[in-house]
């Protein structure tokens, strides 16, 4: 989105201010006022408490209903605003300020400085609003405001790369700090000028593009000596303009195994790992680590320009003469708002202190009395109830952290779900509780400080961030009962699963009653039996195990995400067992082969190691799939899900299941893995049907292909080696081999040399042993042996 006259980044900037006598009041609304009742505004800006505090920040939303809808400034009354401008969500950050002033009544003024934005990574704009309001106490006067708007909207972010669906899944999804380094390869010309001018120079050294988007040295004779061999294109691209301008170079340039050296220039030849070390210690780097897997450049000289770190894009602004750092983080979707942290969220609801008080409710309690507190929480919002977080004596920016980071859990962090941000609430007023009342029995989640809420009827379940208790309301609505499920299939033994849904939405199995009839919309006895190896137990025994370990807050949305796609996964099993069809998954089926016509046909869908499992999760799931079905969460992933379907660069089948078989199928047949690697093969040609989003570094990344080089048919192994040399062909693929372990490697490249018979007689002697040692030895007569060279 760039800026432009008519859509700047900033549209409001407002001000507040606090009167001991008269309260709090609006001082500037600009360019133009808002259209919305000021006093909610001021109540909102300066958020209750703000007096006992130095700082606070308060995020509220505007656009949400008609009485926090914003009115755009037009001197036509005949011409209407676009519809956007009015419906689209408007996030705005607020920051309040004490500052003690003995001349005032209460000794102290307290003044707020809120912007209003389109751009949900909003956060970037904290630290210009830390010195903007400096500036206004120091000149509290519509032309500081002015300057504050034009400031922010001076922002540029046109050299923003804009990233696919796909890449943002990727790179949020790796630790590697040089993904889609091309996409950022924007040099000055005076850089260009210098690499020119250092390729033409006859004795000077050749200057190449490595894969974090550096630049390193290579000495003159080392370059011209593997001219030939080392550095040309030895692949025709036909989708390099897709990959970005300098992909193609960079994966090329990687491939060279001349040494890279420092300032001292020398030249060196590394042929073993104690070589290798020792040239590493000196600041000599050898391109066998590639091969090794290193993927450090540290160690390079000072000539290497500073390394950037591709999850962000920085820039800078200048506000009252100071330069002021902005990081944009580029992987972020559309219904990821704000610096959230799931870590907070998730650590406060599962210590063992949270209390989970009220009856039991089928959209809730998918595991009895024992299902973990968050997953209650998810389960509310996902089946839309009205969802109230209160922190009476918290600050403003702790409760709106848990409204934002609650819609992050539902949603996937934005990468699947949406409709729960336009629904929140990050900070709410007591003054502006006639919107939640507006809403009805609408869903929403907000965030509060007034304990006053906890009287009002306008709460499902309330989360207490202060005594961390967690209440369901005693009138909870009563969901409508899940219809009957699953009977037996005839091809089943009825001894192996003697299981009865009832109308009511209650079944009884070998394991005991699971779900009870409801009446005033909570089951009136605790009768839903605990499964302690029902999914949700294992996966959040897993996430607190996780979080234990120190797990990256990336890693946690990473997990959650999963989550949310098996979520989709059951319900569209769900919807295919009680609808015959389903609108937001991959229809359910097997790997078939027809012996007559000698043809197979993929799987598709959840499939799940035991049926009788299967059926007793989905079964499981039901009361909140159709909680979750009468939401609008719903409708949007159906129109959001054919969109993907028509959109997707592979279609035809369904590509997340076959990288599953091949990660976590037990006895798969020949003839499926066979058919799975023939399909990518034929599919995956262009740089955007590589298939990296569906290989998660934190499942192995490649490896599920790659296990395929050992397989004991040739003609699996012959496609296994064709697809990665079409995945290695991209500046990011060859960044995905590089991650594979070493094993997995040196079959990579020795397999792809044995399809190469001028090169047979150049491969290493020797065998990995069980630590792979030997894979840190370049053939002493061939120094192209690495992931970069077919």
């Amino acid at each position: 989105m760039q800026a432009t006259r008519n859509t700047p980044y900033v549209t409001f900037v407002i001000v507040a201010e606090f009167d001991i006598k008269t309260g709090g009041a609006i001082a500037h609304q600009y360019p133009h006022a808002t259209g919305i009742d000021e006093q909610v505004l001021a109540d909102e800006m300066l958020p209750e408490g703000c007096h006992s505090i130095p700082e606070d920040w308060s995020i509220f939303f505007l656009n949400q209903c008609p009485a926090n809808t914003t009115v755009p400034f037009t001197t036509d009354t005949s011409q209407q605003p676009p519809e956007s401008n009015n419906t689209k969500p408007m996030y705005c950050l607020s920051l309040v300020r004490t500052k003690l002033d003995s001349t005032v009544d209460r000794g102290a003024k307290f003044k707020a400085l809120a912007i209003a934005t389109h751009i949900p990574y909003f956060q970037i704009f904290k630290p210009i609003l830390l010195i903007a309001l400096d500036e206004y106490y120091k000149n509290p006067t519509e032309a500081t405001v002015k300057e504050i708007y034009d400031t922010l909207n001076s922002l540029d972010l046109s050299m923003v790369p804009p990233l696919t669906r796909h890449e943002k899944l990727v790179m949020r999804l790796s630790d590697r700090k040089d993904l889609f380094a091309d996409k950022f390869a924007r040099r000055s010309s005076r850089e260009v000028n210098m690499v020119k001018l250092n390729s033409n120079a006859p004795n000077s050294s050749a200057t190449s593009i490595t894969l974090n988007g550096s630049y390193e040295v290579i000495p003159s004779q080392i370059s011209r000596s593997k001219s030939a061999t080392s550095l040309k294109h030895h692949h025709h691209r036909n989708d390099s303009e897709a990959s970005g301008g300098l992909a193609s170079d960079m994966s090329h340039n990687s491939s060279s195994s001349a040494v890279w050296v420092g300032d001292d220039g020398q030249q060196d030849s590394v042929q073993d790992s104690s070589l290798a070390s020792e040239a590493r210690a000196e600041g000599v780097r050898s391109h066998d680590d590639l091969v090794t897997g290193s993927s450090d450049s540290g160690h390079l000289g000072k000539r290497k320009l500073p390394h950037r770190d591709t999850h962000i894009y920085e820039t800078t602004i200048n506000y009252a003469n100071i330069p002021i750092p902005v990081k944009i983080p580029v992987s972020a979707f559309a219904e990821e708002v704000g610096d959230y942290s799931l870590s907070v969220l998730i650590k406060y609801f599962s210590s063992g202190n949270t209390q989970v008080i009220g009856p039991m409710h089928p959209h809730l309690h998918t595991n009895g009395s024992q299902t973990h507190p968050v997953m209650i929480i998810f389960n509310a919002i996902i089946t839309h109830k009205r969802v109230i977080f209160m922190g009476h004596g918290k600050t403003a920016a702790s409760i709106s952290n848990f409204v934002l980071a609650a819609c992050a859990l539902a949603s996937g962090s934005g990468c699947f779900l949406r409709g729960f941000i336009e629904r929140a609430f990050p900070y709410m007023h007591l003054s502006a509780q006639e919107m939640l009342e507006a809403l009805g029995p609408s869903g929403y989640i907000a965030g509060v400080l007034n304990p006053i809420f906890e009287s009002l009827p306008v709460w499902d379940v309330l989360c207490n961030v202060v005594t961390n208790t967690i209440t369901i309301h005693k009138d909870i609505a009563a969901p409508a009962p899940a219809p009957s499920l699953f009977p037996v299939p005839p091809t089943m033994n009825p001894l192996q699963s003697r299981t009865n849904v009832r109308t009511d939405g209650s079944y009884d199995d070998e394991f005991g009653r699971v779900s009870g009839a409801t009446q005033g919309g909570a089951t009136q006895r605790a009768d839903i039996t605990v499964r302690p190896d029902s999914y949700d137990v294992l996966f959040m025994e897993d996430i607190q195990a996780s979080i234990a370990n120190h797990i990256s807050e990336a890693g946690l949305r990473a997990r959650f995400a999963e989550y949310v796609y098996r979520f989709l996964q059951l319900a569209s099993r769900y919807e295919e067992d009680t609808q015959r069809m389903t609108c937001v998954g991959y229809p359910c089926s097997q790997y078939t082969y027809n012996n007559r016509t000698g043809q197979g046909s993929l799987g598709s869908g959840l499939r799940f190691s035991e049926e009788v499992a299967g059926l007793r999760e989905v079964s499981i799931n039901a009361a909140r799939i159709e909680g979750w079905r009468k939401s609008p969460s719903y409708e949007y992933w159906v129109q959001d899900f054919q969109n993907l379907q028509e959109t997707n660069p592979i279609q035809g089948f369904d590509l997340e299941h076959q990288i599953l078989r091949l990660r976590n199928g037990k006895s798969v047949p020949d003839g499926e893995v066979a058919l799975i690697l023939k399909t990518l093969c034929e599919n995956v040609r262009s740089y955007d049907q590589v298939l990296l989003s569906h290989c998660q570094p934190q499942h192995g990344g490649l490896q599920p292909i790659a296990i395929g080089l050992f397989h004991q048919q040739e003609y699996i192994r012959d496609m296994t080696v064709g697809l990665l040399n079409v995945i290695r062909d991209y500046t990011v693929g060859f960044q995905f081999l590089q991650s594979l372990n070493q094993f997995l490697r040196y079959s990579y490249i020795r397999q792809v040399y044995e399809r190469q018979p001028s090169w047979h007689e150049n491969l290493p002697q020797e065998t990995p042993n069980a630590n792979g040692s030997a894979l840190n030895k370049a053939p002493s007569n061939h120094s192209q042996v690495s992931l970069g060279t077919s």
